[in-house]
């Protein structure tokens, strides 16, 4: 898999735009967003590691506010966080693909 500027020419004054070259036996995809996690509702956090044990899809693209909380680098140090994203690890075989967001300040251990 590979991410990156896309081949096309774009006109100079749009933004560059970015592709996904994906395997070719990729068939399904998930894209999450907005799922708000937090530590008062453990139930969400269940389901949503639920799902990523047992989806059928090739890869996981999850586009940001996975968490209900502003974020600053010191809150990858908050426990229900760290459950949150060490679960990514227990899933193996499976990609997850993290689109900058402020999910990008936890995983920087």
């Amino acid at each position: 898999m590979s991410i990156g500027p896309a081949s096309r020419d774009a006109a100079p004054s749009l933004p560059q735009l970015w592709e996904l070259a994906a395997p070719a036996e990729w068939r399904a995809i998930d894209f999450i967003s907005d799922l708000h996690l937090q530590a008062s509702q453990p139930r969400s956090f269940e389901a949503f590691a639920a799902h990523l044990r047992h989806t059928p899809a090739d890869a996981v693209f999850i586009l940001g506010d996975l968490f209900e909380a502003w974020v600053g680098d010191d809150a990858r140090h908050d426990p229900f966080i760290r459950l949150v994203t060490g679960s990514f690890s227990t899933v193996v075989g499976l990609p997850i693909e993290l689109v900058q967001s402020e999910l990008a300040s936890f995983t920087k251990e």
